[in-house]
């Protein structure tokens, strides 16, 4: 959350990304669920060309790392359903964004 937080403050697409890409590793690693893992890792790539495409769209970075926040804080709390709803929303979020892949 440091790195995203220093990024977003440097208004650095790429260093976010980097760091998001990692917050997303770390939580699917923390969950410790091998179909979840598998399919993290099948989609890894697409979900590398999506977000990153996605960070340049103005307020993403500011919006996917209060997404985070929210991840991270219900998981800390315990809150199982709290942390769920918040990943989904989280994964929902973007599906609105328009990003032309080539």
């Amino acid at each position: 959350m440091k790195q995203q937080k220093e990024a977003l403050e440097q208004e650095s697409v790429t260093g976010f990304f980097e760091a998001d890409m990692q917050f997303h590793i770390q939580l699917v690693s923390h969950i410790a669920n091998g179909e979840l893992n598998n399919l993290f890792g099948t989609y890894m790539y697409r979900m590398r060309n999506l977000a990153l495409h996605s960070l340049y769209v103005p307020g993403r970075m500011e919006k996917a790392y209060q997404e985070h926040l929210e991840i991270f804080e219900n998981m800390k709390q315990g809150d199982m359903i709290q942390t769920y709803e918040s990943i989904v929303y989280h994964m929902e979020s973007p599906r609105d964004i328009s990003i032309d892949e080539d």
